[in-house]
């Protein structure tokens, strides 16, 4: 004899397949042993899901939270995603969101390879820190030019007029700076004449250092 189905009075129905208990209620609700494809939507009405399971395949390309119906914002402060344990038995790993400041906040570091591009304010606490074969930092003015970035090539420090091709600022790695020189041989190396205070000008030419004021020259 094969059960094909049991319907048990006043207690559960259970369903078979080749002999093998596949479905079962319960006066708390129903289980069902193997795989269940379910061909329409799925909508599960309590408190907690939970997913007992080693791998989550999502075939959508988008997960909505603190989803309901009207304006859900009263209540979307903390929402995000909480790995347990992450650090330790006591440490979780967060990224929640922060209705005060509408942000998200990590509980741990971000490491990031590519480019991060930011639309608007970005804000760091203790430090930046940029690392690779040399890391760069861009400030593209969106409305006007030139646009710069900071650079450390080698150990040489490198402040470009990125729209003009020039290194405007130079520190070697002996710790000398130039002005408009890319390889500074002095403490300060400038390719260029200096202004001192509003009027006085040194000015370099042909070998020969001139110190010029207002009215007056001193060669």
């Amino acid at each position: 004899n094969e059960n094909c189905a049991k319907f048990i009075p006043d207690g559960a129905v259970e369903l078979y397949h080749n002999n093998s208990k596949k479905f079962e209620t319960s006066s708390t609700g129903a289980s069902v042993t193997g795989n269940l494809t379910i061909s329409g939507d799925l909508t599960v009405n309590g408190t907690n899901t939970v997913l007992n399971t080693t791998t989550l395949d999502v075939e959508d390309k988008n997960i909505t939270l603190n989803k309901g119906s009207g304006d859900t914002s009263g209540t979307a402060d903390g929402a995000g995603i909480t790995i347990q344990d992450a650090v330790d038995a006591s440490t979780d790993a967060t990224i929640l969101w922060d209705a005060s400041t509408d942000s998200f906040n990590t509980s741990h570091k971000l490491n990031v390879t590519g480019a991060i591009t930011s639309t608007g304010d970005a804000s760091f606490g203790n430090q930046l820190t940029i690392s690779g074969t040399g890391p760069t930092l861009y400030f593209t003015d969106t409305n006007h030019n030139p646009d710069y970035y900071i650079q450390n090539s080698n150990g040489t420090l490198h402040i470009r007029d990125v729209t003009n091709s020039s290194n405007r600022i130079t520190i070697g790695t002996t710790g000398n700076v130039g002005i408009g020189v890319s390889s500074p041989n002095e403490k300060l190396h400038v390719n260029g004449n200096l202004r001192l205070g509003v009027n006085p000008t040194l000015n370099w030419s042909s070998n020969h250092l001139t110190l010029q004021a207002a009215a007056d020259s001193i060669g």
